[in-house]
């Protein structure tokens, strides 16, 4: 009987003691959400547009964006900003603005380009994401729109903006009437953006005569960044196209014609969408698409770097809907068009467009 007594005193002692020993493993082990925090170096790459924030020698750039551009020897970052000198600013006074490339957006949000940051083969794009920039944007091609009523003497020509090979579009030719129009829009970009003259830039592009897209473009006409010339590659198809010179970034806006909109379904771009265009426009071209042969090329070219963002530039969580379903998309669109000969062989003019729509991949 004592033998039995013994032998569940050392067994109850023997659970106690292993109870004691997992309490005092649970105390030393880190909970995930209290585990040292990430390096913030690994997200600080060039390119990664940042947010300035608890500056106080110049406290007049807290809240105000920037772009990285290198890791300087003294721990600090060459950060670009819209002015005439890069900034050193230590990490601490750095905050990542972090926005999914894959995630869907109304276009009168407007995308925010930043000019070409070297070794950085993509442009430096950010949803502008401001209430009140989506709630006071005014669409100027809308034909029974304000813009229209306005500006009912204009030309016939100029009535749809459309003067796009030689000449300037009416709008821009009445500053004084556009700021009247935009003020509420125009005055939120100099809080926001701190611009002193915001100036719009719109046209629509044209083939053969049928409009194939538009695009309005803010721009601060007084900066003194550095130069932004990545509107000039977006749109090259049109030579004769006199385009401003923009200095820091702008704001690029593109609005579909209502004919390639399908019915009752509001469009939605995301940011991954305008830097393969972009990027593939700067270092391909972007040839007229009359020149069928040409526009093959391109076409296959735009269809490979569409395929691969979505799956290399993600967001980072691991659980988010919107890089899932791009990534899918370019994976299950990769595995239908492979066989490049017989993606050319759909690829006429007829039905090249109707192709790329269906997949949500639009080519301007």
């Amino acid at each position: 009987m004592a033998n039995i007594i013994l032998s569940y005193r050392s067994a109850n002692n023997l659970k106690m003691n292993t109870q004691l020993k997992k309490r005092k493993l649970k105390k030393q082990v880190k909970k995930p959400e209290q585990a040292a925090k990430p390096n913030p170096f690994q997200e600080m790459i060039p390119g990664t547009i940042i947010k300035f924030a608890g500056l106080e020698s110049m406290s007049d750039f807290n809240g105000r964006f920037g772009v990285i551009k290198k890791k300087l020897e003294d721990e600090r970052f060459q950060v670009m900003i819209d002015g005439e000198k890069d900034m050193g600013v230590k990490p601490e006074n750095i905050e990542v603005v972090k926005q999914c490339p894959n995630d869907g957006r109304f276009p009168t949000e407007g995308i925010l380009c930043w000019p070409h940051v070297k070794s950085v083969n993509t442009p430096t794009m950010q949803w502008l994401n401001d209430r009140s920039l989506r709630s006071e944007f005014i669409d100027p091609f809308e034909r029974t729109g304000i813009f229209a009523k306005s500006f009912d003497m204009m030309p016939e020509s100029d009535l749809a903006l459309g003067q796009f090979y030689n000449d300037t579009p009416w709008i821009e030719r009445n500053v004084e009437m556009r700021m009247k129009i935009m003020e509420k829009y125009e005055d939120r970009l100099k809080t926001l953006l701190n611009w002193t003259t915001p100036t719009m830039w719109i046209r629509k592009i044209r083939t053969d005569g049928e409009v194939e897209n538009q695009v309005v473009v803010y721009y601060d006409k007084d900066s003194k960044g550095v130069v932004n010339d990545w509107l000039e590659y977006r749109h090259s198809q049109i030579p004769s196209v006199v385009r401003p010179e923009i200095r820091g970034p702008f704001i690029y806006i593109q609005l579909m014609p209502k004919k390639y909109l399908r019915k009752n379904t509001p469009r939605t771009e995301h940011l991954n969408l305008h830097k393969a265009q972009f990027h593939i426009s700067r270092y391909y071209g972007q040839p007229d698409k009359r020149d069928e042969k040409k526009y093959r090329k391109y076409i296959l070219k735009l269809h490979k770097i569409s395929k691969l963002l979505p799956i290399s530039n993600t967001c980072g969580k691991v659980k988010c809907k919107h890089c899932k379903f791009e990534r899918d998309t370019a994976q299950e669109l990769s595995r239908d068009l492979d066989n490049s000969v017989k993606f050319e062989m759909e690829l006429t003019k007829k039905n090249s467009r109707k192709l790329f729509e269906n997949n949500n991949i639009f080519v301007d």
